[in-house]
This record gives C-alpha cells, sequence and structure tokens, in this order.
C-alpha cells in the first residue's frame, strides 16, 4: 500500500464510519511490516479503531500471524462476511488460474449492503511477492470485475509519491507508481 492510497481509504472510511463495525483487511502482511516498513498502514488500522471498527486480517502466509490463514484464491470460510472488505494491491499476486476464484471470494465476504474497497497498481513494475499477475487495469477494468454485484460509489487514479520499495522501483514504466482504486456498496 502506498501513502496517498491509505488516505484515500481513510477518506472512504471517514464517509461511511457509522455503518461500520467490523473490517476484513486481505493480505495484510505481518504486524511488523505495517507498523515498521509501512508504518501510515498501522496508522490507518488506529484511525479505524479510534471510530470503534474491529479489524480482521486474512493472509496466506503463516509468518504474518493472520486472523484468518487462507489462500483467497482457494476455497475460504463462507460463515463471516463484513461491513467493510479492504483488497488493497492483492488482485495482482493471484494466480491467473485462480484469478475468477479469488475475485468472487473477495465478493463474498462483503455484507449485503456493506462496503468494498480494492486497489490495485495501475502502472508499476512488476514485482514478486510472492508472484505478479501483471495485473494492472485501468478503472473500467477494474470496476468490471465488480459491476454485477456492487453499485459505484467512487473510484480513482492517483500518483503516488514515493515506491514502497525499492526493488519495485522502476522509472522506465512512470515517475512515480499509479495506483487504481474503486470504492463499492454491495447490492441488496
Amino acid at each position: 500500500m502506498f501513502i496517498r492510497e491509505c488516505n484515500w481509504i481513510k477518506d472512504k472510511i471517514a464517509q461511511i464510519q457509522t455503518g461500520v463495525r467490523n473490517v476484513l483487511d486481505i493480505g495484510s502482511e505481518s504486524k511488523s511490516y505495517r507498523t515498521v516498513k509501512q508504518k501510515y498502514i498501522a496508522e490507518l488500522y488506529e484511525y479505524m479503531e479510534a471510530f470503534g471498527i474491529n479489524i480482521s486480517t486474512l493472509d496466506i502466509n503463516p509468518e504474518h500471524f493472520p486472523d484468518i490463514l487462507v489462500d483467497i484464491s482457494s476455497d475460504i470460510p463462507k460463515d463471516k462476511t463484513y461491513d467493510l472488505v479492504l483488497a488493497t494491491s492483492v488482485l495482482e499476486h493471484i494466480f491467473p488460474n485462480k484469478f475468477s476464484n479469488a475475485v468472487e471470494n473477495i465478493k463474498s465476504l462483503v455484507s449485503p449492503g456493506k462496503y468494498l474497497i480494492v486497489t490495485v497498481p495501475y502502472k508499476l513494475g512488476l514485482h514478486d511477492s510472492p508472484i505478479d499477475n501483471g495485473f494492472r487495469p485501468d478503472l473500467v477494468t477494474l470496476w468490471d470485475l465488480f459491476k454485477n454485484d456492487f453499485d459505484f460509489i467512487s473510484g480513482n487514479v492517483w500518483v503516488d509519491e514515493h515506491y514502497r520499495e525499492p526493488y519495485i522501483s522502476n522509472p522506465s514504466i512512470a515517475p512515480f507508481p499509479e495506483v487504481t482504486g474503486l470504492f463499492m456498496k454491495r447490492k441488496g
């Protein structure tokens, strides 16, 4: 996640915070990563917690100690849904043959009438953590994945001012990374 991406998410949460009590952060990395390497993610968590929002994490890597240890692209527990699901910088890390399943699983985790925020790189070099499938959609392409199940609230493509880690810096792609983001409400 990038700094402006994080601030954009805070802005969306401010719009809906009275209707959100439980959030799921998919691909959340480790607590150390969120508090040391990208401390603005910890600030996002603190921002949500100040509104009384409970945050659960979902990740494939057991070393990240997520609340839910599962591969979002495989069979996931369907016994709980959330008021807000964050899928930030996740879709570019799904194996192509499991991509559709991951999108459907993400959708299924959002309670009817509640919210989903999805962000993906738009102009950014490949970074294999654990893989990079090269998914770099514009806003319309990203919206096409969700439009049958969600109402569009807002979307944005923005340029961030920093690179997350030096290994994904690639000035030949763009001077700074660009990110596509969607804020949606589940139908029903």
